[in-house]
């Protein structure tokens, strides 16, 4: 395989679920759409209709609201940040972003995740020092997670930069990449 022209390794931070913690989490979610979602559409068509609520049994009420926090407070306290290696390997023709194992928020297990971007396929790449994020949206790129066999996908991939504070990381793609970039706040 060639080897990149430039690669640079940044600490990117991710959400992901606590250890044992999937199956509560994934708990929590449904016990939030189902009793929330219904609650607020609830409230919104008392609103509409002008539907005095004060007129139902207090009790149940209660009881919803607790459920609901309980659940918010499940989901609180199932996630947590972890910080996860991000490379970057300029090639001449593509840039490849490669994590050595991506935590996620539905699963406990962290499969690399590898992703190949043409630069004749990026529209654009944005870089927000602000919200410390790089965004390159494209025609198409190249996924693959795990051992599983590389995937087409359209759309933008971004990631954080906030693992690394003092790397500029537009300066950085215009000197390794034809890619032009802007810089917005």
């Amino acid at each position: 395989m060639k080897l990149p022209d430039h690669t640079v390794t940044v600490s990117e931070p991710v959400v992901c679920v606590k250890p044992g913690r999937t199956l509560l989490l994934r708990l929590c979610f449904t016990l939030v759409i189902v009793i929330g979602a219904p609650a607020v559409a609830i409230l919104i068509w008392a609103e509409v209709t002008s539907f005095n609520l004060n007129t139902l049994p207090w009790l149940p009420r209660i009881g919803l609201a607790a459920a609901v926090g309980l659940a918010a407070y499940g989901i609180y306290q199932s996630i947590q940040e972890r910080q996860t290696q991000l490379e970057l390997q300029f090639y001449r023709d593509r840039l490849v972003l490669s994590y050595g194992a991506k935590p996620s928020l539905w699963s406990e297990n962290a499969p690399t995740q590898q992703t190949e971007i043409r630069y004749a396929d990026v529209r654009y790449c944005v870089f927000s020092p602000r919200r410390c994020r790089v965004t390159l949206v494209t025609k198409g790129y190249l996924r693959s997670v795990g051992d599983s066999g590389a995937q087409k996908k359209s759309g933008s991939v971004s990631f954080s930069t906030l693992g690394a504070p003092d790397t500029d990381f537009a300066s950085l793609l215009k000197k390794h990449s034809p890619m032009k970039v802007i810089v917005k706040n």
